[in-house]
């Protein structure tokens, strides 16, 4: 972004930029498929409470072992925490044994985008501290 920038520089962003990028990584935790946010309960709503639950733990799996083989950041077993205590009586909210009926084609859409917005929003490297 800074090409002249020397390397032992550092650029400072405005607090009202800093705040909107912290926004934007916590707003992109309600994406991710897991228990109650918000594509959890999508993936509950289209697939069902078992492939849910599926799709949820393997999502946090997936983020643990990423973050263990330091492929992205560590802030990411904070986001694998915090989403394996969503899981924490899931059944309360969606009941396991609720009859899901098949998709609309609108609705098959809709889920569409919003797996197309996780790609796209997806940071791998959302908070770095340091050099």
């Amino acid at each position: 972004v800074f090409p002249g920038i020397q390397a032992d520089h550092a650029v400072m962003l405005h607090p009202l930029a800093l705040a909107g990028y912290f926004g934007f990584f916590f707003n992109l935790w309600q994406v991710l498929p897991v228990g109650r946010l918000d594509a959890g309960r999508v993936a509950y709503a289209a697939l069902g409470y078992r492939a849910a639950a599926v799709i949820s733990w393997a999502t946090i799996g997936v983020l643990t072992v990423l973050t263990a083989l330091s492929v992205v950041s560590a802030a990411w077993l904070a986001v694998a925490m915090f989403g394996a205590l969503t899981m924490i009586r899931i059944a309360r909210q969606h009941p396991p044994n609720a009859r899901i009926q098949p998709l609309d084609p609108s609705s098959a859409y809709r889920l569409l985008a919003m797996f197309g917005i996780l790609v796209l929003t997806f940071v791998a490297v959302p908070v770095r501290v340091g050099p």
